[in-house]
């Protein structure tokens, strides 16, 4: 556990600093002001300031977070005199600063996926081979269409799960899962021609009070390992993620998952130990890559979103600057943000205080 909790620390730095580093080099290739690129929060342990750029780069005490402190950022007063500061960018050049950390996160989440698909042996497809059902033996597997049920037959080529496409495998097992028990439509292509199965019903199963569907079909692994193939798993399966976690997102604000399907710092390392232990020795690298490629593109999307704070909430005062033609008041903005980071907070605290509770309870 302890080479867990140092390797999670030392992830959610690599994670940190890429995002920050996104920030910090838009800022410079702009020509904005920089006061200081912090890895961690609260006093610093370390800082060094450079005598060229006059910029403090520090490393602080708790491993929850960074920042870049550009000149002009909160349009303090004596900052719109500044020729460096922040306030001063048009509008594109400011939404491009705060969305590189994002998109720094989301690339490095491509290149993890770029090294774990051309690991990969084999790619699935979407196309039904078989069907698994239950009768006096146990599961069983069959590929007769007799057994298939609800409509679903050999050679369909599932396209569409509800209202959601199906591009690959990985959405496809995804989007079944999320059904549920509630029945839903297929769209599927069978002999050229695009058919829609009604009211299709999944085996299910219970994790944690959460009902999932099961697939209750085989999909073989037809797909060739072709440059082109491989080319297209990678950009795919990345989009794949990005779905997931979003559509995770919307189902947690909805009501659909409790509070014990969010996890904090201390919560992630119970699950990564968890997982890694359950891991056979070989495919371990590839589990902890998986887990940080998941990470890096969760803390991407999170930070998209339009919460005071957060990145994507100074985006969304940029649009609507955008649309007013010109900017909030800078105390108005500044309270909203305030408010925002009480927030996130407090929020922090309450989502670490279940984990370690869980924790204790095993």
């Amino acid at each position: 556990m302890i080479l867990t909790i140092i390797g999670v620390i030392l992830i959610f730095g690599l994670l940190i600093f890429i995002h920050e580093f996104g920030h910090y080099i838009t800022a410079r290739l702009f020509k904005i002001g920089v006061n200081e690129f912090a890895l961690g929060m609260g006093p610093a342990i370390f800082s060094h300031t450079s005598r060229k750029s006059g910029i403090k780069y520090s490393l602080r005490l708790l491993p929850i977070g960074g920042y870049v402190s550009m000149v002009g950022e909160d349009r303090l007063e004596g900052d719109d005199d500044a020729a460096v500061a922040l306030c001063k960018r048009p509008a594109w050049q400011r939404f491009i600063v705060m969305f590189a950390g994002a998109a720094m996160n989301i690339i490095l989440g491509f290149v993890i996926m770029t090294v774990l698909v051309l690991q990969q042996d084999v790619f699935y497809g979407t196309t039904v081979e078989g069907f698994v059902y239950q009768d006096d033996n146990g599961r069983n597997y069959a590929t007769d269409c007799s057994f298939a049920g609800n409509g679903l037959m050999v050679g369909d080529s599932i396209i569409r799960v509800g209202n959601e496409d199906i591009r690959i495998y990985d959405d496809l097992t995804f989007e079944i899962m999320r059904v549920g028990a509630e029945p839903t439509d297929i769209t599927v292509i069978r002999d050229g021609v695009r058919t829609v199965i009604k009211d299709y019903r999944f085996p299910t199963f219970t994790d944690n009070g959460i009902v999932f569907a099961n697939p209750n079909f085989i999909i073989p692994d037809t797909l060739d390992r072709s440059p082109l193939t491989i080319i297209h798993q990678i950009f795919m399966q990345t989009v794949s993620k990005v779905r997931m976690i979003y559509e995770t997102l919307i189902d947690t604000i909805s009501g659909r998952y409790g509070m014990e399907a969010i996890s904090g710092p201390v919560g992630t390392v119970k699950i990564l130990d968890d997982t890694v232990k359950q891991t056979k020795s070989d495919y371990r690298v590839q589990v902890i890559l998986s887990f940080i490629m998941l990470l890096t593109i969760n803390l991407g999307i999170m930070n998209l979103l339009p919460f005071p704070a957060l990145d994507g909430g100074r985006i969304f005062f940029i649009l609507i600057e955008l649309i007013r033609g010109k900017p909030m008041k800078t105390e108005h903005e500044g309270y909203i943000h305030f408010v925002g980071l009480v927030v996130l907070m407090l929020f922090m605290v309450f989502v670490t205080f279940n984990d370690i509770v869980r924790l204790i309870g095993g």
